[in-house]
């Protein structure tokens, strides 16, 4: 941007600047006044507000859509788009969603983030629904609609790690007994694999009788969350539940856990099983509200530390690093020194059977 005057002597004064990827000018008729406007036009590109008239701008529903579409083709990984979608949906999309790109400035910004905060929204996940907005708004820079990225001046919020809450595999047992009550053997079954293989509840719902290995699944990277191969071994009590299993399904193939209607696991599907199925079973087994079904993970790790197992070999079952590992379960390492070890098999089994004498604790945040 700069101030000249149109021609020497005219008395009038132009400014151009730019507006998108479009050139501009406007002419004055006193130098002053267009000075005003050449530092105004400054002072906005500073402070972050839109290149563009906010009008000609996307609003930002319509930007997140198309941006889900953009990662699709780029190949990124399923659960990653639908974590997105689901961020989105409930942390950005109820506040800003109907405002265009070009006025999501950084003054608006931070009442976005004060409007999160007092709708209790916790640090977590504040943070998380801040990377994203930083997502859109740098994809929104970058093709000019914006000037400055205004999320990337908002203050992430300190929150402790969390440490998971742990089911103990009685627990466990009574959720099974809610679904084996109700006729439910595939859920039941589900429970088992999340529980004592620890599979994450997306990846559960993805894998099909032909992983199935003798006595372990084989987990094809695009079937996990960190798109990389595994390969859990399964105890035998959850072999045999997996053969009960299929055996009163009547199927041999195709997905292990499919929906009762032969659709797809969409999001609203899962959504569904969780409130509707899960829930009702965990609040009957005595567990609190905030237990959710991917929690049931944290029981297999548990089991696997008590049973002795290298922390390493753990974390190469659960499919993560060693130092989410031990950042996790630092509760359960500290609280198993000096117990004697005890198989995951022979914990299941004494759970099904009720015996108290089992070394497992009780549930924990």
């Amino acid at each position: 941007m700069s101030v000249h005057e149109t021609r020497p002597g005219s008395g009038r004064y132009e400014v151009r600047y730019r507006e998108g990827k479009r050139n501009r000018s406007r002419t004055f008729t006193t130098r002053r006044a267009a000075e005003r406007f050449d530092t105004k036009q400054a002072e906005q590109r500073e402070r972050g507000e839109p290149i563009l008239r906010p009008g000609r701008t996307p609003y930002l529903d319509d930007f997140m859509a198309d941006w889900l579409k953009d990662r699709e083709r780029e190949g990124i990984a399923l659960n990653t788009r639908l974590f997105n979608a689901s961020t989105y949906d409930k942390h950005v999309g109820p506040y800003v969603g109907p405002l265009r790109v070009g006025e999501l400035t950084p003054r608006r910004l931070e009442e976005w983030r004060s409007e999160l905060l007092a709708a209790g929204t916790t640090p977590y996940m504040f943070n998380r629904a801040l990377e994203l907005m930083g997502q859109l708004l740098t994809v929104a820079k970058r093709r000019e609609l914006i000037a400055v990225n205004g999320a990337r001046d908002l203050v992430r919020l300190k929150h402790k790690t969390a440490t998971g809450l742990v089911a103990t595999p009685e627990q466990v047992e009574a959720i099974r007994a809610h679904f084996i009550d109700a006729e439910d053997l595939a859920n039941a079954t589900l429970v088992s694999v999340l529980a004592y293989v620890g599979l994450r509840t997306d990846e559960a719902w993805q894998v099909r009788w032909d992983n199935l290995n003798a006595r372990r699944f084989d987990l094809e990277a695009e079937q996990t969350k960190t798109e990389t191969p595994r390969d859990p071994e399964i105890p035998a009590p959850v072999l045999a539940d997996l053969a009960r299993h299929r055996l009163a399904s009547g199927v041999a193939e195709g997905l292990i856990f499919a929906r009762a209607n032969g659709g797809e696991w969409t999001k609203t599907a899962r959504d569904n099983w969780r409130n509707r199925k899960f829930n009702p079973a965990a609040e009957a087994a005595g567990l609190p509200p905030e237990f959710t079904a991917y929690d049931l993970r944290h029981t297999c790790a548990s089991l696997m530390l008590r049973a002795g197992i290298p922390p390493v070999e753990v974390a190469a079952h659960m499919g993560h690093g060693l130092d989410v590992l031990q950042r996790t379960y630092a509760h359960v390492i500290k609280d198993m020194r000096g117990k004697p070890p005890r198989p995951v098999a022979v914990e299941i089994t004494a759970a099904r059977r009720g015996d108290v004498r089992n070394s497992f604790g009780a549930a924990a945040g």
